[in-house]
């Protein structure tokens, strides 16, 4: 089980995308299997918009999406 690094590291990414650059929004992408990405990026409130073959890729990916409020 890991110590939680991952999530600290994610919550900074996402205060600076808000509070610093002052994006509208911020996207994620993970593997389909890759569970515990899902279970971070959902604690940090994103939605899986689209699970879809990138370009030059084979494999499928999931797309993940966070919207700031104004």
């Amino acid at each position: 089980v890991g110590q939680g690094y991952a999530l600290e590291a994610a919550k900074a990414v996402v205060h600076y995308a808000n509070a610093v650059l002052g994006l509208a929004k911020l996207a994620a992408i993970t593997s389909p299997n890759n569970q515990r990405s899902h279970q971070l990026l959902h604690k940090l409130g994103f939605i899986l918009e689209e699970t879809l073959v990138l370009p030059g890729e084979e494999r499928m990916t999931n797309l993940y999406g966070l919207t700031f409020n104004s």
